[in-house]
């Protein structure tokens, strides 16, 4: 391996969108894993003193790396192995792929499939026990809905869930929340697995761009990411955020927010206030279109407030899932008791999507930062979606427009729906409703230097400038002029390393000369 510090500069030439302030440049120059300087193309090429090779981008778009702020790195990984149902039309369809599945399996084998949505689905509902009973009666069979919340089990998959597990109905096999986002401790992977599903996902992460992600994990997961690093295949920067429930291990070793440095820190802990639009249990003050159902708050106003004293007493970031309104209201309620003026730990709200005027006043007021979604626009909020289907009201989600004029700090992420920040991009640019829109620059932003604030990170990255990381992607067109549309990833640079190339001729380290 070349020794980057050692090597002659880098020297990229494009329309350089650099995120500090309203800048643009005319070119990068890279010294080792750093920002050397950014600027006219002139004036960098006399500051390389010839020493540069220099990659001439021919109008293309130079931006910070992209970092998402709520992934699933390692779960996203596993699904690589699993049986993706996104693309069947109807329930039959699914059943049979699901068929063919079970078919090829030995017998006792697990068999997960995910990414159902019903919603797409001619049937517009989702498989039941016995449908999964008669496809697999030899092989535990789970079938888990797109948004990770709700999923269908048959007989002998429900026969290894141990009976401490909430929220599952044994008699319809209808598993909600706890079991549903915990797959991976009810029918654990192997060692090997995890440590082959964490590659994959990173290289992914790498051919969208995304040099960084706030990972919400598991502590299993961080010994494959501490292995990759040890390898010196750890080329992604991850903020690990771990659940709640391991507070207390937390606590008894003294680890705070913030441990560990620029490629792995210890980020936040993460709680459900509520489950997800798609299976109905997001906490509504309203019922769902069609019945009575209002969602499941999944804490107490006590339990949740006892989580804030202990996050704020032991210096613990919290990310808190809130996507209804009636669980927005309960989580603003909570920090308004118990966190600090200004917010110095920097909690957050995750998702976010339904907030009603008050709530967001509230956490404006407190300082509440706020990791939303755009890819939820373009997969459920678009006329004739499965938000309109079942909201009341649901022209009101997701309203990234409103909130950063009310002066909210926002970062966007993938959640992995997918893991694609172009395509969240694209969504909330275009998004069907003004309140829901924002500028390209601004969207850009909050995939940038918002999500670094969000960590702490700020010195660090999240824009372009001399001394910060050089983590850059390239954009296949000046997308101020000819918009996203069309837009594709060039090229990633990782602490300075080309990590992914789509087709340019671009230099290794190699190949630099004096």
């Amino acid at each position: 391996m070349v020794d980057s510090r050692k090597a002659n500069p880098l020297l990229l030439r494009g329309r350089v969108l650099t995120m500090e302030g309203d800048g643009e440049a005319e070119a990068v120059l890279i010294q080792g894993e750093r920002v050397a300087a950014v600027g006219p193309y002139g004036e960098m090429e006399k500051r390389a003193k010839g020493r540069a090779k220099v990659l001439d981008l021919r109008g293309r778009t130079i931006i910070p790396g992209f970092i998402d702020s709520h992934t699933h790195l390692v779960g996203m990984g596993l699904e690589e192995e699993r049986l993706d149902l996104s693309e069947t039309e109807s329930l039959a369809v699914a059943l049979e792929v699901v068929s063919e599945r079970v078919r090829m399996a030995s017998p006792g084998e697990v068999i997960i499939a995910i990414n159902w949505d019903e919603s797409r689905w001619q049937e517009r509902r989702g498989p039941t026990k016995e449908e999964l009973d008669r496809l697999a009666p030899k092989n535990p069979l789970v079938l888990r809905r797109i948004c990770g919340h709700l999923a269908v089990a048959n007989s002998s998959a429900l026969a290894l869930i141990g009976r401490g597990w909430r929220r599952v109905d044994w008699k319809r096999g209808t598993l909600l929340e706890d079991v549903c986002l915990n797959l991976d401790e009810v029918f654990p992977p192997s060692e090997d697995q995890l440590l082959r599903a964490l590659w994959a996902a990173i290289k992914r992460a790498q051919r969208e761009g995304v040099t960084s992600v706030h990972d919400m994990a598991k502590a299993s997961h961080l010994r494959g990411y501490q292995q990759l690093r040890k390898r010196g295949d750890l080329r992604i920067r991850a903020y690990i955020n771990l659940p709640f429930s391991q507070a207390e291990e937390l606590t008894k070793l003294g680890l705070e927010s913030g441990l560990g440095d620029e490629v792995l820190r210890l980020g936040g802990l993460k709680a459900f206030a509520d489950g997800s639009i798609g299976a109905k249990t997001a906490a509504l003050f309203s019922p769902y279109r069609g019945g009575r159902k209002r969602g499941l708050l999944l804490l107490s106003a006590e339990r949740l407030a006892e989580m804030v004293r202990r996050g704020e007493r032991y210096s613990h970031q919290l990310l808190i899932h809130a996507i209804g309104d009636r669980a927005i209201h309960q989580v603003i309620e909570a920090y308004e008791k118990g966190i600090v003026s200004s917010n110095p730990l920097r909690h957050r709200i995750e998702h976010f999507e339904l907030a009603r005027e008050e709530e967001i006043e509230k956490a404006q007021r407190l300082g509440i930062l706020l990791a939303m979604q755009p890819n939820f626009i373009g997969n459920w909020s678009k006329p004739g979606g499965m938000y309109e289907e079942r909201l009341p009201h649901w022209e009101e989600n997701n309203r990234f427009g409103l909130i950063k004029e009310r002066g909210l700090k926002v970062a966007l992420g993938s959640d992995c729906m997918p893991l694609s920040p172009l395509y969240g991009l694209r969504s909330v640019v275009d998004a069907p409703f003004p309140q829901q829109r924002l500028g390209l620059v601004e969207a850009l932003r909050m995939y940038t230097r918002e999500p670094a604030y969000f960590s702490f990170e700020e010195e660090l990255k999240g824009s372009i400038k001399e001394g910060k990381l050089a983590d850059l992607v390239v954009l296949s067109q000046d997308v101020l002029e000819k918009g996203l549309e069309g837009a594709q990833v060039e090229l990633t640079i990782w602490g300075g390393e080309v990590v992914y190339n789509r087709g340019l001729p671009t230099p290794s380290p190699t190949d630099y000369h004096g």
